[in-house]
């Protein structure tokens, strides 16, 4: 983050907006025309609060599988597999 004057740790103290608030503005925010502003408006909190669930949702799905693991070569993605079918297969390897 970019080093913050008294006067926005002082405005930021009386509106209760914390460091957290800064970074999504920062990050997801528009830039005004001749960029003096970084604006966030309620269109955009909806979107990013669609994206974020749905995020989200794929969180909690690698997590049913145990992550994943993807390999790759250089800069090519070469294949994917759930953490916990890896397992599964190593011990049907070991067993046999």
């Amino acid at each position: 983050m970019n080093n913050m004057t008294k006067h926005i740790q002082k405005r930021m103290n009386q509106r209760c907006i914390n460091e957290a608030m800064l970074h999504i503005v920062q990050n997801f925010g528009d830039h005004s025309p001749n960029g003096e502003r970084i604006i966030l408006n309620n269109k955009s909190l909806s979107d990013l609060e669609k994206w974020a669930r749905h995020f989200l949702r794929q969180v909690e799905l690698m997590k049913q599988r145990g992550g994943l693991t993807l390999a790759l070569d250089d800069e090519s993605l070469i294949t994917v597999f759930a953490n916990n079918s890896y397992s599964k297969n190593l011990k049907k390897g070991a067993n046999q």
